[in-house]
């Protein structure tokens, strides 16, 4: 039986400027067929050879942020965000479409992000899909957009830990605040060295006394030492009543 091309692909250009389809948009193949496009195909190449648009497989874009951290951040009639460059816009976005969010025409973000036309002054309206400058958004708040690797910038606040204290997650490391930053004890390094911004934001921390470890094996060794100390008790209590029955017998036979 004849193979036949299946799954997702994107469209992330043109060989044909009078091509019908739109760059960024996703097609599903099921047995060689997909919607908006004429033909049966059996691979990628043959797709990409006969259709006047360029096709790559499409990747679900994995979350950085929860939705509702995204949503609070980045999505509101009132919050335009400001991407600086065209690799953040492209980032921006990508996220912006894992979580659902689609330009407001129903296109995908994902291939399409626009920044060319007003390139650093851009900004971006996720709550109705649109594009445009601060003229376009007037009353909004503008947010810029960072980036997920900027975790050097993460400051102990974020995570609401105090400073000068000590905590354990949930692997048992345990990290003193110093400063503004957050340093491993366990492994020896700044916590922005070891995990990226994303990573700690899911971490759970525990506060914990410093000598905690030493406190509870100091309370162990006492438990231990209390426990030989009573069995020490009991036996000297015997040996007494031993001694006590020979005292007894001896002042007995002296008569």
């Amino acid at each position: 039986m004849e193979k036949l091309l299946s799954g997702k692909f994107v469209v992330v250009g043109f060989k044909d400027a009078c091509s019908s389809l739109k760059k960024g948009s996703i097609h599903t193949f099921i047995n060689g067929i997909a919607d908006e496009i004429n033909g049966t195909f059996g691979s990628l190449e043959e797709l990409n050879r006969r259709c006047s648009a360029n096709f790559e497989p499409y990747k679900e874009p994995t979350p950085r942020m929860t939705k509702e951290e995204f949503d609070g951040k980045y999505v509101g009639e009132d919050i335009a965000v400001n991407c600086p460059t065209e690799e953040l816009a492209n980032e921006f976005l990508k996220e912006a479409d894992s979580h659902g969010y689609k330009w407001g025409t129903g296109d995908s973000y994902f291939g399409e992000n626009n920044w060319d036309y007003y390139k650093e002054k851009t900004l971006y309206g996720i709550f109705r899909g649109r594009y445009g400058t601060k003229f376009g958004f007037k009353g909004c708040n503008t947010v810029e957009f960072k980036g997920f690797e900027s975790n050097k910038t993460l400051s102990i606040t974020e995570l609401k830990l105090e400073k000068g204290k000590f905590y354990k997650d949930e692997e048992g490391y345990i990290y003193k605040t110093t400063g503004y930053d957050l340093k491993c004890e366990t492994e020896h390094q700044l916590i922005t060295d070891l995990l990226t911004l994303e990573q700690l934001r899911y971490k759970k921390f525990t506060e914990v006394n410093p000598n905690q470890e030493r406190i509870d094996q100091l309370k162990e060794l006492i438990k231990e030492r209390n426990v030989a100390l009573r069995q020490i008790g009991e036996q000297a209590e015997e040996q007494m009543h031993l001694i006590s029955g020979y005292e007894a017998e001896l002042k007995e036979l002296e008569g």
